[in-house]
């Protein structure tokens, strides 16, 4: 709409603002910074083509962000301006994001070698040791993409947080997916574009998991097919990452 000349653009209930020349000039330069962290380069994305007047669902298109997210940065645009989008919330002061018999137990690890032939610990080795989430069903539904969530949601840090990459699968992104999601503000979900190579990692994990135990396994049951996969999970986590085998030849 038009008010005194000046148009703004109307978004959520409630949201509306509208991008001055100033403000555009260092969003724009905040997008073309090959040094700008790139949250703060969506963030600067998401408020440029709200300028132009796209809705939504053409924002979430472009910038692979889901709705709650685009709604929250425009929303923080409104109240903070550009400003806002180069910071994040602060914690509740006295609050630690981690039990802290989790953050005693890391550290006392980290006091120690690693379990391995190594000088030192990784992330990745770290994270072994320490544990991740996995969990198979029957079917890959809305339902069941929900009640994982829950799972993770349960099990992780409430004041954490927590960043999801995950495909365009249609239960992805389900009304009642995009419902949860508004009830967890502290959850933001990257949808990757087809092809991504974020999913390298994900790929080369169900590539192994064929290889070493479904190509040849014989199942009598689903259930016999869920208990080997899970049974294979919890050893792939227990799994001590493998040492550098040097090898010699004599001649």
């Amino acid at each position: 709409m038009f008010c005194g000349g000046v148009r703004i653009w109307r978004m959520r209930n409630g949201i509306f603002f509208t991008v001055s020349s100033r403000d555009r000039q260092r969003l724009q330069a905040i997008v073309a910074d090959p040094k700008s962290p790139q949250k703060h380069v969506w963030r600067a994305r998401i408020v440029l083509l709200s300028g132009e007047g796209l809705g939504t669902s053409a924002i979430m298109a472009e910038t692979g962000k889901s709705k709650t997210c685009v709604w929250r940065w425009q929303e923080r645009f409104m109240h903070e301006g550009v400003d806002g989008l180069l910071r994040d919330r602060t914690r509740p002061p006295g609050k630690a994001p981690i039990a802290p018999e989790r953050v005693a137990e890391i550290v006392r690890l980290t006091q120690e070698p690693p379990p391995v032939e190594a000088t030192h610990w990784t992330l990745r080795a770290m994270a072994k040791v320490a544990g991740v989430i996995g969990q198979n069903m029957q079917r890959h539904r809305h339902q069941e993409f929900i009640r994982f969530l829950n799972r993770i949601a349960r099990e992780a840090p409430a004041d954490k947080e927590i960043h999801v990459i995950l495909d365009n699968y249609a239960a992805h992104k389900k009304d009642k997916v995009q419902a949860w999601l508004a009830r967890h503000p502290h959850w933001t979900f990257h949808f990757t574009p087809t092809s991504c190579s974020w999913l390298n990692a994900v790929e080369g994990f169900f590539a192994k998991l064929t290889r070493r135990r479904l190509k040849h396994g014989v199942f009598h049951s689903v259930v016999d097919l869920q208990a080997a996969i899970n049974r294979f999970v919890r050893e792939y986590n227990a799994e001590k990452p493998a040492a550098i085998r040097l090898e010699s030849r004599s001649r």
